[in-house]
């Protein structure tokens, strides 16, 4: 005989447990420290913007 289980308005309510997630094996990748990712500007990156923008600079003089 199962029993059937209600709320405190006369609802029936669920017993079944929720599924279960998979956890994910974990990256051991370097580029993350203590949840942060490590995010930079690469090398050259920053000579190249400043040389567009002096570029579209002048050419709206």
């Amino acid at each position: 005989m199962p029993l059937d289980f209600v709320n405190y308005r006369g609802e029936a309510v669920s017993t079944i447990a929720p599924p279960q997630q998979k956890n994910r094996p974990k990256a051991a990748d370097e580029s993350f420290h203590k949840g942060w990712r490590v995010t930079g500007v690469p090398p050259g990156a920053l000579e190249e913007a400043r040389a567009t923008h002096l570029k579209k600079s002048r050419l709206e003089l």
